[in-house]
């Protein structure tokens, strides 16, 4: 089964968007590192300097991390604001949106938002949803919203979404 990477709650009439973290590790830097770095005596300086670089390389790779999840919301976000009525009132209120126009929303660039949208999920008030790794266009055919697969286990709803439950 699939755990969502973010929500899309009803919170006293506001809908809310939340990352899911449960069960992801808190990613830090070990302590050991750190006091290598900060006494002489405990390293070579070569020693030193290889963990400096690591440590550097490190910090860049969680801060890369944390960026991304804030964008994953920010693009969340977005679409709370584009499509309120679908999440309020289900697949019949589905708007056009295109990928530029949330990341013209968020001040990002199309490429950025759709490499943090691949592979994940939302769980809404209306199901659970791939953002997919494109957010083309959310198609307002209210008859023919839902698209034959793409995949048997990604549907696409309307381009954009795949409902997956």
């Amino acid at each position: 089964y699939l755990t969502p990477d973010v929500y899309i709650l009803k919170i006293d009439g506001r809908l809310v968007v939340a990352l899911d973290e449960d069960g992801l590790p808190r990613l830090r830097i070990s302590r050991y590192y750190r006091e290598i770095l900060s006494k002489q005596g405990l390293a070579s300086r070569e020693a030193r300097g290889y963990v400096k670089e690591k440590m550097l390389s490190a910090l860049w790779f969680i801060r890369s991390i944390e960026q991304r999840k804030r964008t994953l919301v920010k693009v969340t976000e977005s679409l709370v604001k584009y499509q309120r009525d679908f999440f309020e009132y289900g697949i019949s209120h589905i708007k056009p949106l295109t990928l530029r126009e949330v990341a013209d929303d968020i001040s990002m660039h199309e490429s950025t938002v759709s490499r943090v949208t691949t592979n994940k999920h939302v769980q809404t008030p209306q199901g659970l949803f791939g953002l997919g790794n494109k957010l083309r266009s959310l198609s307002a055919r209210k008859s023919a919203s839902v698209r034959a697969p793409a995949s048997p286990a990604q549907p696409n709803l309307g381009g954009g979404f795949g409902r997956v439950a």
